[in-house]
């Protein structure tokens, strides 16, 4: 399946750019393979020295996954295993949300 990926600027020279971009998944991914696709991806950039906190959302769930850049750390606000194609909806959307450290 292709879902629509947006995310926030980081800076404003990122703001020159389209942040969106339609990234494949599996017909059958769960919300824990949302990262691990989104950096092989290379969608969401970190700073350095930060640890960039990005916030993922679809319409239907607000928040639903935190992704900490420099530790890797992330954490999830629903099931794991609660199907992709659940949570993005007929929208088949997400937005990733920057946090510029926590």
């Amino acid at each position: 399946m292709t879902i629509y990926c947006t995310r926030g600027s980081v800076c404003m020279g990122d703001d020159v750019v389209d942040n969106s971009r339609d990234i494949g998944f599996a017909n059958d991914a769960s919300v824990s393979e949302i990262i691990p696709v989104i950096k092989e991806n290379r969608f969401l950039p970190s700073v350095s020295g930060n640890d960039v906190l990005w916030k993922c959302s679809s319409r239907e769930n607000q928040h639903f996954l935190e992704y900490y850049t420099k530790s890797g750390k992330t954490v999830f606000h629903i099931p794991e295993n609660t199907p992709l194609s659940e949570i993005c909806g007929d929208e088949m959307r997400l937005h990733f949300s920057y946090y510029s450290h926590y």
